[in-house]
């Protein structure tokens, strides 16, 4: 009986939920999404700073050991 019950709610949840119509955000809860992205933000700004560091520091070592080998490989060209 009460499987029933919840069977029948569950699915009278479903059928209300199904709608066509376009539904806008208000002032109120656009201010209360902008404020959650905002706190997310300056929660994760550190680890993203931090990863962009790191990256960055790779990328630039990466460009500096190719251009010292394209260099070394220039200058025996040169010798020989």
């Amino acid at each position: 009986m009460i499987r029933n019950c919840l069977l029948l709610f569950v699915f009278t949840l479903i059928l209300a939920s199904c709608t066509t119509r376009h539904v806008e955000p208000t002032r109120s809860s656009r201010r209360t999404i902008d404020t959650l992205y905002q706190k997310q933000v300056l929660m994760l700004q550190p680890r993203m700073d931090s990863a962009c560091a790191v990256i960055s520091d790779s990328l630039f070592q990466s460009a500096v050991d190719s251009l010292l080998t394209l260099r070394h490989r220039e200058m025996k060209d040169l010798i020989q």
